[in-house]
């Protein structure tokens, strides 16, 4: 089974007590929105392509379905405010295959401050951080991590990087997945009977359980 990463963590639509994510299957762009009052996904879409106009229709459609976005409407000016960022993780991602996550992404050293700097200069700042970056220092065994390759026998899980020369998705020597198989895949993405609760194909229309109508 295809295994699904969500490319961001649950992002919250102000206004409103809910968040989505995107995810990536096997290639194939998906969405959830998410019920934080009960932790309970509303509704898993396939997106085509993702855009931050898609995104927001897709979010006023479904949150609509539930509330009454009358009395409680989403801000668009802070949803859009969002697109920036998740727009950039998906390229990111598109690009290395690589998560953004703190697993995967390093911060980078912050520069030394400098306590005396040259004033009304407009060019200050990248000076004394050119200056910082430049200049040896000294770093103990105890606070580093050596970036050589090591002698020993490398790991046999995957490991994800951002390096462009070591993508991290297999050559698909495989014979594509069947479409049975792709939907299987996103049936766990959570959706679920609001009556029985019970686990249900994220495009069924009823309950196979109860009976209820899925919206």
């Amino acid at each position: 089974m295809a295994k699904t990463e969500f490319i961001t963590e649950k992002i919250p639509v102000k206004g409103t007590p809910c968040s989505f994510q995107i995810a990536s299957v096997r290639k194939k762009w998906a969405m959830r929105v998410i019920d934080n009052t009960n932790n309970k996904v509303l509704k898993v879409v396939k997106l085509k392509k993702v855009t931050s106009a898609v995104i927001t229709d897709n979010i006023r459609d479904i949150v609509g379905r539930k509330y009454s976005l009358k009395d409680n409407p989403i801000d668009e000016m802070d949803l859009g405010a969002k697109m920036a960022t998740l727009l950039k993780q998906v390229d990111d991602f598109q690009k290395t295959g690589a998560l953004p996550t703190p697993s995967t992404v390093q911060a980078k050293p912050k520069p030394a401050i400098r306590t005396k700097q040259t004033a009304s200069k407009p060019d200050s700042f990248w000076s004394t951080y050119s200056t910082a970056i430049s200049q040896p220092v000294e770093l103990t065994n105890e606070n580093v991590i050596q970036p050589e390759i090591s002698t020993e026998t490398p790991p046999t899980e995957p490991v994800i990087s951002f390096g462009q020369n070591h993508p991290t998705h297999p050559a698909p020597t495989q014979p594509a997945q069947a479409s049975s198989e792709l939907d299987e895949v996103f049936s766990v993405l959570g959706v679920n009977c609001p009556n029985c609760s019970a686990e249900v194909d994220y495009d069924a229309e009823v309950c196979p359980n109860c009976g209820t109508p899925i919206e």
